[in-house]
């Protein structure tokens, strides 16, 4: 599709153009899955309690955007994901690394696995 195309159908739709276009500038979107097991949990209040703390711990210390995209209902397990945005790979990757970190001390054994992948 032509930029030309969609800037048409965006004022269509009532959607401004933004005045500059900073395509020499692409930013890359670095996310970080992580798994957590949490075996103690003995309900949905317990775990939701263990996600919620490090949901808000990972946020505050590294301003990235963390939710849990896998698990919601069970009990003991749950898949969160962290994401950053960056016009530097290397910088992206550097808070990735701060996060993976801080969540295996804050979670310890409970951390299984973690997964990175870039979209750029």
């Amino acid at each position: 599709m032509s930029s030309g195309l969609i800037i048409a159908e965006n004022e269509a739709r009532g959607h401004r153009q933004l005045p500059h276009c900073y395509t020499n500038h692409m930013p890359v979107i670095g996310v970080m899955t992580m798994e957590i097991s949490i075996p103690h949990a003995q309900s949905l209040k317990d775990k939701r309690s263990v996600v919620k703390g490090l949901k808000d711990r990972l946020r505050e210390r590294h301003n990235v955007s963390v939710a849990e995209i896998d698990g919601e209902h069970t009990w003991q397990r749950a898949t969160l994901a962290a994401v950053t945005v960056s016009t530097s790979r290397d910088f992206a990757n550097k808070v990735l690394a701060a996060v993976e970190r801080d969540a295996a001390s804050i979670l310890g054994g409970m951390l299984t696995d973690t997964c990175l992948e870039w979209l750029d």
